[in-house]
């Protein structure tokens, strides 16, 4: 301990950040043991460069126990500009907490948690999500729901609207972890609002609330009902005892409800609704007589005549001039799709590309969704569209969605690489890496596009579709190599992921990945971090160096699959 503490101070007073960081991080990996390092770490704390004062914060929270004295220090990096810092305070306040749960608690650490409790309140509407993830994790370590309701139900009342929903949108993506104090949340007026919000994202992890749900639905003010409904058809079919309160708010004379009533029998598969539903089949209103065919065609997927009903009502929808219309019959043929056969499959694929390039981005985001989707039932009238210029680019990004069913369109997908526009050339490519080794007979023209006169976004998509296609793409591994060493940071990341795998074991590559990984873990693009997550963990120990970063990622990034690779990564590096 001593050794390591003496390391730190020397490499402080040397400067040099890599030295520092790897004291910092010898002194966190003995844990609790470490707690003579503790005014050391503090100070480091408060080191100039961001990645020195996260990595301190980090060792604080795992020394833990007996540390409570310094949760103010952790409390002011709450307030950090870096997110990382800002992300590593609050999970250190939840680890030093966790430590002391089962000892009691001295009056001054009570007191320390207790001003904590404001500052991490602030932090759930942070605009980084890790931050917010990591702040209501440390809450729920600190505090219990009746104290934090009245406090978080003020700070939503007074904050932004577009604060706000970013912070419920988190408590919605942390499912079971957030239900407890949201099911508090729907009992009390100044709360049930945003409580309802979050559940309606939350989906079926929200059944719990189903009962409480139906009762704001049945009688609350038309905000709250509205958001009651919303959230019972994200729940779904476990939400089937919503029935009668659904149908006779169909039958109401409130137009969005009766609108959000509709759309909710059809995602629950309500039973006891038919006759509200056959009136609002028939109503003047177009939408609501859409969505009530859709829901009719729901719930009797086997009757031929509700079906061709909603799917000729559905394509009309189609163009009409309301985007809402539009939008919402681009849904609904997504959503009966399931039920038809191949051929029926197809014919929603070539009725939805027609509003693949409409002007409103909402219906043409969700038309290209659909066709998603659809998978293989869609290539055909994708093909179709790719001579269309002004749709090819996003005819190419559903393609790559589609993946390894895309390979039909191979031959489409060569003459794009060799279109004079950069950005479909770059498309082309990514779509191609969806592929994966089906993409084998064009790593020569992928290859070629890693030259030096191609733009940078070309040449990275490119590298990331030889690394999916990987060991058959090995007649582009030593170019890749070589791009290892390229100045612009990101063309070296995606090269060295590329090259790790066509040659997996190569461990020549490891020391410049690690620290390339590395940095593509804080990445603002999902995939960066997936990737960089999944190869790091396939490096095994050697890797051991971004334990800190993986770490962080598994318990803060925003995306469950992305916190999934860390800790698959992690147990990998540790060998478990």
């Amino acid at each position: 301990k001593k050794a390591a503490i003496d390391e730190l101070t020397s490499a402080i007073e040397a400067g040099d950040i890599a030295r520092i960081r790897k004291a910092i991080d010898a002194i966190a990996s003995v844990g609790p043991v470490a707690r003579s390092a503790i005014t050391e770490l503090t100070a480091a704390t408060r080191h100039d460069d961001p990645v020195v004062r996260w990595h301190a914060a980090r060792a604080i929270g795992l020394v833990g126990e007996g540390v409570a004295e310094v949760v103010p220090t952790l409390v002011g990096l709450l307030r950090d500009p870096d997110g990382i810092v800002v992300s590593q305070a609050a999970h250190a306040i939840e680890l030093v907490r966790g430590d002391d749960r089962d000892a009691a608690i001295a009056p001054d650490a009570a007191a320390a948690y207790a001003a904590a409790t404001e500052p991490l309140i602030e932090s759930t509407l942070h605009a980084d999500p890790r931050v917010r993830r990591a702040a209501i994790l440390a809450l729920r370590a600190i505090s219990t729901p009746d104290t934090l309701l009245p406090l978080v139900s003020r700070h939503l009342a007074d904050a932004d609207p577009s604060v706000v929903l970013p912070a419920l949108h988190t408590l919605a993506e942390m499912g079971a972890d957030s239900l407890p104090f949201l099911l508090k949340a729907l009992a009390q007026p100044g709360s049930r609002y945003w409580a309802t919000v979050a559940l309606a994202e939350m989906g079926p992890d929200a059944a719990p609330a189903v009962p409480q749900l139906i009762e704001l639905a049945r009688d609350a003010e038309i905000d709250e009902r509205l958001q009651a409904i919303y959230a019972l058809a994200g729940i779904g079919e476990a939400a089937t005892e919503a029935g009668p309160v659904l149908a006779e708010a169909l039958d109401g004379n409130e137009p969005l409800v009766r609108l959000a009533a509709a759309h909710a029998i059809g995602r629950i598969k309500a039973g006891g609704c038919e006759e509200a539903l056959a009136r609002a089949d028939a109503d003047a209103n177009p939408l609501l007589a859409e969505i009530a065919a859709w829901a009719r065609a729901r719930l009797h997927p086997d009757d031929k005549a509700f079906v061709a009903t909603a799917l000729t009502r559905l394509e009309a929808g189609l163009a009409a001039d309301d985007p809402a219309l539009r939008a919402a019959s681009v849904t609904g043929l997504s959503d009966l799709a399931p039920s038809l056969d191949d051929a029926g499959r197809k014919g929603v694929a070539t009725a939805l590309v027609g509003v693949l390039g409409d002007p409103d981005d909402a219906v043409s985001l969700r038309a290209g969704a659909a066709l998603v989707q659809l998978g293989g039932a869609a290539i055909d009238a994708i093909k179709g569209t790719l001579s269309n210029e002004a749709l090819r680019p996003r005819s190419l990004e559903v393609l790559a969605a589609i993946g390894p069913p895309a390979a039909a369109a191979l031959p489409e997908l060569e003459a794009a690489l060799a279109d004079p526009e950069p950005v479909i050339r770059g498309e082309a490519a990514f779509a191609l890496g969806s592929l994966g080794v089906a993409a084998e007979p064009l790593v020569p023209k992928l290859k070629a596009l890693l030259d030096d006169e191609e733009p940078a976004e070309v040449r990275f998509t490119a590298a990331y579709a030889l690394g999916r296609i990987g060991p058959p793409a090995l007649p582009a591994f030593e170019r890749l190599v070589g791009l290892t060493k390229s100045a612009d940071d990101l063309m070296a990341t995606v090269a060295v992921w590329a090259a790790l795998k066509i040659k997996p074991g190569d461990s020549s590559l490891f020391a410049d990945a690690v620290p390339l990984l590395e940095r593509a873990l804080a990445s603002e693009r999902e995939l960066a971090r997936l990737e960089a997550a999944v190869s790091l963990g396939e490096m095994g120990a050697a890797a051991t160096e971004a334990v800190p970063e993986l770490e962080f990622v598994a318990a803060n990034d925003p995306v469950e699959s992305v916190r999934d690779a860390a800790a698959h990564a992690l147990a990998s590096i540790r060998g478990r």
